[in-house]
Formats: C-alpha cells, structure tokens, sequence
C-alpha cells in the first residue's frame, strides 16, 4: 500500500486531526480536515442560498447523494466508524440536502429557463450513485493528440442535456446524433472531457442506460457505457496528474476537482490522494468558500464561464460547489481505505 493512502487512514483511525507522513516531514491530512472542510463549505453555502448560481446547487447536491450512499454503507456495517463520524457524515448530508433544497426557488426565480432545462438534475436523490470502489486501466489511455481548438462551450453542453433530460421536448432519453458526437467524440481534453463523463452519468441516473448503451454499441464502443466511462477517467486521471505537477495554477483549479468529483461519483479512487487533499485544503478561503484569481483564464479548453458567479469575498460560485463534492468524495474514499486497512489487518493476524 503507498505512503499518502497510509497516512490518510493513519490520519482517519487516530484522534488528533493530523498524523505524520514520509519520514516524519509534514503532517497529513486526516478525515477530520476532509470533513471539517466540507462543513465550512455547506456552511457558507447555506449562508449564501439566495444567490447560489445552478452549478453551484449541483455540486451540493452531489455532495447530498455521495453522503446518503456513505450514510447507508456505515449502518450496514459496510464501513467502520465511530459514532462521532458516523453523526457528523448524517449531519452533513442532512445540510447538503437542506441547502440545496433552500436554493431551488430562488434559482427557479432568478434564471427560469436554465432552471426548466436541468432542473430533474437538481432534485433529490437523482445523485445517489452507489458505485464500488476500483482503479483507473492504463490501458486505456488514448494517445497523446493535439487538444481540439474549439473552447469548452456551455450552452451547446447544455442543449445536449436538455434534449437527454426531455426538458425541452417533453420526450427524455433523446439522442441525436449530433449530440451523441458532440458529447462522446475522442480527442477532448479539459472540460470538455469531463463533460463527456458528465453526460453519460446523468444518462444512466436519468433512466436512459438502454438509449446510451444502443449508441455506445451503433459508435462501435464495444465494451459500453461502463467502458467509456473507464476510458474518460483514465484520460481524466493522466490530465490531473499533469495539472498537478504544474503546480496546480489558479486557473487549473476548478479543472481539477471537477475531475475527482466525477470520476469519484462512479467510483475511481485514483483521484484521492493525501498530497492532493492538501492542495484543495490549501485553497479554501476563512469564509469557507473556494475563490478566484485576479483574471479568469480563458483560452483553448477552458470553460466559457458563463454561468460562473463571482461572490462576496473573492469567491465563486462553481468552484465553491465542484470543492464541495470533491471533498465529499475525500471523506468516503479515506472512510473506505480505513477498512480496507482493518481488513488486512485482521487477516495478517
């Protein structure tokens, strides 16, 4: 087992907020930190309700179903946990549902049509994905191409959402072919590529699996939607690592959680590292939220930001929410390391 995976369980089984890591050198960080993190972040979120943009509310409630699912795992018995972690995971899935639920008037008030064209998005339960725990396939990594010129655009993302979700023509589980090439095609890098995976994950929790897996099978993807899925996140995962050894630049950071929320909510663990925790850690601002540079980045295979909303404080809307499921995917994965630690453990003895 590496060296950050046994420092966050190390971290995860003792009591003091921290442990040391590699040779003694820097503290790292622990369950404790992962979910005091989220709190401050559902806390400020919930401050700010009225003015939440919709990414924003996606995220949360993303964070809402990664927790019911968390929740349901420890009273089974399926994760270990104290009785201190298990009611502050309830707590905490309990405000995510809360705040997302406090925001939907104001965001059916304040922007009517992007509300209409996503809003089965947005409701309860649609984010509870109980997806297993496994690794990225190097396998299947795409060659290195030459990123494609066009920018992330949103509104032609969107439209393809809404055709999927049937909030525009009243018939879901459409797939033109157009968007099916425009939302799957190789060669995306960026954003873009997180969106392929974020296209065929509302498919599959919007009741469209037959639609996708008939197109997967007519585009020749043989191995089906499982098998995209495990293509995008192992292109996701080799573009996170490159951001990280850039140094994580400001405007790589909203990239980067987005990349461990997705690939996170169908279960790639690769994207939970302790050096990588810290990192996000580090990007949290006193308020809770998660800001801004000075100039947004804008250029090949950045996302248009459109809809991004800049908030009091310095921060963010859409990176407040990306950070929010991104460390609600932290506190699972360091909880499900923990036991396969203790099972290890007791089977070495």
């Amino acid at each position: 087992m590496s060296l950050h995976l046994l420092a966050l369980l190390c971290a995860a089984a003792a009591s003091p907020v921290v442990c040391i890591g590699d040779g003694g050198k820097e503290p790292e960080p622990s369950l404790q930190d992962a979910l005091g993190a989220l709190g401050r972040v559902l806390d400020y979120c919930e401050r700010n309700y009225r003015v939440l943009n919709l990414d924003a509310v996606i995220g949360v409630r993303m964070v809402d179903g990664q927790l019911t699912v968390l929740s349901s795992r420890i009273e089974a018995g399926e994760l270990p946990a104290d009785p201190a972690q298990a009611r502050r995971v309830a707590e905490l899935q309990r405000q995510a549902a809360r705040v997302a639920d406090l925001a939907l008037p104001e965001l059916q008030k304040n922007d009517p049509d992007y509300y209409e064209r996503l809003s089965p998005i947005l409701q309860p339960g649609f984010w509870v994905i109980d997806s297993r725990s496994k690794t990225t396939d190097p396998r299947l990594l795409a060659p290195p191409t030459a990123p494609r010129d066009t920018p992330f655009n949103e509104e032609q993302s969107d439209a393809c959402l809404t055709e999927l979700l049937g909030t525009g023509s009243k018939v879901s589980c459409n797939i033109s072919p157009s968007c099916w090439s425009l939302m799957t095609s190789p060669g995306y890098q960026g954003y873009w590529l997180t969106h392929e995976l974020f296209y065929l994950e509302i498919g599959e929790q919007a009741g469209c699996s037959r639609e996708l897996a008939i197109h997967a099978a007519e585009s020749g993807r043989r191995d089906g939607v499982g098998g995209m899925e495990a293509g995008y996140c192992a292109n996701i995962l080799r573009e996170a690592r490159g951001l990280a050894a850039a140094g994580f630049r400001q405007g790589d950071r909203d990239l980067f959680m987005e990349q461990a929320l997705l690939c996170g909510l169908v279960g790639y663990r690769d994207f939970f590292r302790s050096s990588w925790l810290s990192a996000i850690l580090s990007w949290q601002s006193p308020s809770g939220c998660f800001g801004y540079q000075a100039t947004m980045e804008s250029g090949r295979n950045r996302r248009v930001r459109r809809r991004e909303r800049k908030l009091s404080g310095r921060c963010l809307s859409h990176k407040s929410g990306v950070a929010a499921g991104a460390l609600a995917g932290y506190v699972r994965y360091i909880m499900e390391y923990y036991r396969d630690l203790s099972q290890q453990t007791a089977g070495n003895q």
